[in-house]
């Protein structure tokens, strides 16, 4: 009898032994991943900073300026011009190489602007002498010709060096297959001069 009781409570405590079994496991196993977690925590936050701050870094440094032309070897425009090309419409002649302009920029957006034709010189109408005085307005006349001809294209669109104007290269387009260069016409009836910035020469 009393090997029997002895029996019965060496396998009852076999039984609870396998019934801590797994909550012992469980604990070693969280013994082992606490440490290591908590260091994961610890390191995970600047890891991460870190990371996203290298990713910043290689998008700024691969990032081009929208609207700027890249890989067009003949158009070497310097920083801040918009290569176009650009819509417009004619609302005013203001003298031989400039006029003004109503220019869509986007679907539905339009800006008005006063546009100086890149590469050319044209006669001031506030003339130093009667010479430039009637071929200021000569070339006031034939600019308005030339821009009344068809719709408007811009290129190669910067900022001039008087305040609100622009600089730019303009075309005249008769149709989908001929646009005729204004600067290339001003200069080729000497209504214009090149001039590519820096000092103008006299007209008298």
């Amino acid at each position: 009898m009393r090997r029997f009781s002895r029996f019965s409570q060496r396998r009852a405590w076999r039984g609870r032994l396998w019934l801590l079994l797994p909550a012992l496991c469980l604990a070693a196993v969280a013994l082992i991943i606490a440490p290591n977690s908590l260091q994961s925590d610890q390191s995970g936050p600047a890891q991460s900073q870190q990371a996203h701050s290298q990713q910043i870094q290689s998008q700024k440094s691969q990032a081009q300026p929208i609207g700027f032309p890249q890989d067009q070897p003949d158009a070497k425009l310097r920083r801040g011009e918009f290569a176009g090309p650009f819509q417009a419409e004619l609302v005013r002649v203001i003298d031989g190489d400039t006029f003004e302009a109503r220019v869509r920029i986007w679907f539905g957006q339009e800006i008005t602007t006063l546009v100086r034709i890149r590469g050319i010189d044209a006669p001031e109408l506030k003339a130093k002498c009667g010479s430039e005085a009637s071929k200021a307005q000569a070339a006031r006349s034939l600019l308005q010709e030339l821009l009344s001809g068809g719709r408007l294209r811009l290129w190669q669109i910067g900022l001039d060096k008087y305040a609100g104007r622009v600089l730019a290269r303009v075309e005249v387009v008769k149709d989908p297959s001929l646009a005729d260069d204004v600067a290339e016409l001003m200069l080729a009836s000497a209504a214009a001069r090149p001039y590519a910035g820096g000092h103008r020469q006299s007209w008298c």
